[in-house]
């Protein structure tokens, strides 16, 4: 696995399989920052990447110019690597990286923080979508929600948030929503 692009093209990511975890293929990332040059310049932008598991997507956002990135993941060994991989990448990590070992509906309810892109890679199967109702509260006016799942599933709408792009890559969909 590794970064795509930006300033940290190239970079190889360890990571270990963990029960219940799946990696986001390098062609769905790719296209999905392909679509996010089009709707946003992520040079400054604030970001946090929910179910972070490997943290490519946040990765990959500090990499091409993001000035922060909030990684958010409940499961301790997926945070353990992941900050393994950060210290090999960063030097001063703590200026551009939190990663935070806390369920993401806590850390909604809890952050304070407004964020101009989320990333959002829940289990594909046995996971209510309902539960992202909230993920607005999170988001600057006009943030983007990007969120990856499984295109066997119905995610419906949410609140204050509009569709923008919705594409399937096999199984992965990949649905851009913006505040409104």
């Amino acid at each position: 696995m590794k970064i795509i692009e930006g300033k940290f093209a190239g970079t190889q990511i360890q990571y270990k399989e963990q029960k219940g975890t799946r990696i986001s293929s390098e062609k769905v990332r790719k296209a999905v920052f392909d679509v996010l040059k089009n709707i946003t310049n992520l040079s400054g932008l604030k970001a946090v990447d929910l179910f972070c598991g490997t943290g490519m997507y946040g990765l990959e956002a500090l990499s091409r110019g993001a000035v922060s990135v909030y990684f958010v993941d409940d499961n301790k060994k997926v945070i353990e690597q992941l900050k393994k991989n950060i210290i090999k990448i960063f030097d001063d990590f703590e200026d551009y990286c939190e990663v935070l070992s806390i369920g993401f509906e806590k850390f909604v309810k809890s952050s304070g923080e407004r964020f101009d892109l989320v990333f959002a890679d829940p289990p594909y199967y046995n996971f209510d979508f309902n539960k992202f109702n909230e993920i607005y509260k999170i988001l600057e006016k006009d943030g983007i929600f990007v969120l990856e799942y499984s295109s066997r599933m119905d995610i419906g709408d949410f609140l204050n948030l509009r569709k923008i792009s919705d594409k399937t890559y096999g199984d992965a969909k990949v649905t851009i929503f913006q505040r409104t």
